[in-house]
C-alpha cells in the first residue's frame, strides 16, 4: 500500500560537500505537493540523480499490491513479480522520528533510515497522514 507519493525535482546535490565516496545527498522539491521538500541520501554509484532531474518517489508498507499477502518485513527472494519491478532504485528502512515544527502550524518532519542512508520529508502534516513512527517502509524511485 502506498503511504506517500509525489514527483520530486532535484534542486541540490551534496550542498554541504561529499562525505562518502558512494553516497550523495540530494535536496528536492515536490511537484504535486509544492510545500513538500525531501532530503535523501542514496548510493550514487548505482543510481544517478542530477540537478533538475525529476523522479517518481513512493513510500510503501509492502511491495505487494495484494494486501492479503504479507511480506512479514522480509524481502521476498522468490523472484515473483512485485511493485519493485516497476522502479529503478529501492530501499527498505524504518521511520525513526516525526517532529512537529513549533514555529509553523501543521508542519512536520519525517525522518527515516535505510541502512544508514537518511531521509527527511518536510511539509504539511496532511500530506503524511499514512506515515507513522517506527513503521517499516520501502522507498521506491524511478526517473519521471
Amino acid at each position: 500500500m502506498a503511504l506517500f507519493e509525489d514527483v520530486f525535482e532535484v534542486t541540490e546535490v551534496d550542498k554541504d560537500g561529499k562525505r562518502f565516496d558512494r553516497v550523495s545527498r540530494i535536496e528536492c522539491r515536490g511537484d504535486d505537493n509544492e510545500d513538500v521538500t525531501l532530503s535523501l541520501d542514496y548510493n550514487c554509484d548505482i543510481y544517478s540523480l542530477k540537478i533538475g532531474r525529476k523522479f517518481d518517489f513512493v513510500l510503501r508498507s509492502s511491495l505487494q499490491d495484494d494486501q492479503s499477502i504479507s511480506d512479514n518485513n522480509e524481502f521476498n527472494q522468490s523472484n515473483e513479480p512485485s511493485v519493485a519491478d516497476e522502479y529503478e532504485y529501492v530501499m527498505y528502512g524504518k521511520i525513526f522520528k516525526i517532529l512537529h515544527a513549533k514555529a509553523a502550524k501543521n508542519q512536520v518532519e519525517i525522518y527515516a533510515s535505510f541502512g544508514g542512508l537518511l531521509m527527511c520529508l518536510r511539509g504539511d502534516q496532511s500530506n503524511f497522514d499514512k506515515l507513522e513512527g517506527d513503521a517499516r517502509i520501502y522507498l521506491l524511485i524511478r526517473h519521471a
